[in-house]
Formats: structure tokens, sequence, C-alpha cells
């Protein structure tokens, strides 16, 4: 049983999985910016935004100066670009 003790008793969350575990859903959200200025000018300026809902993920890159780039991959897609990546090893601080 799955639940969280209240002191007074214990709320138990497995009746609420069982009803809704067809609707729950991975969703993982990240943005990202940068900017280099100096003297009021703005050198570098980059982003990032990337969401994903569990089966599907948007990816959109900005660089100051080139035009924004827009990625979308489903889950295969995905696995396809892990599984070429994977043996790789880390790809910055290495010695």
């Amino acid at each position: 049983m799955s639940g969280v003790n209240l002191g007074s008793g214990t709320l138990d969350f497995s009746i609420y999985i069982k009803k809704y575990k067809n609707i729950i859903r991975q969703m993982f959200l990240s943005e990202g910016r940068t900017q280099t200025v100096v003297n009021g000018n703005v050198l570098e300026d980059q982003g990032y935004s990337v969401n994903y809902d569990g089966n599907e993920m948007n990816l959109g890159l900005m660089d100051r100066g080139d035009k924004p780039v827009h990625i979308k991959m489903n889950n295969n897609e995905l696995d396809q670009l892990l599984k070429m990546t994977e043996n790789r090893g880390p790809s910055m601080g290495s010695v």
C-alpha cells in the first residue's frame, strides 16, 4: 500500500493510481538562455527550449543572427539517437 502518514491517519494513493493510471503521463520542460553583453552591446545571445510529453519531444534552439531551429522527435527517433551516442562517452571534459 502506498500512502502518506498524516499523523491522524494515512492517505492511500493506491486507489487514485489504479483509477488514473491510464492518464498519468511523463512531462519534461526545460529552457535556458545566455547572453554576453559588453558596454551595452550584445555579443552573444543563445537559448534553447525543450518539452517532452512522454511521446514526442519538441526542441527549439536559438543563436543570435541565425534563424531558430525547431526539432520534433518521437520516441522511436529519440531511442535511435540515444543508441547512436551511448558508446561515445563524455563529450566535454575528457582528458
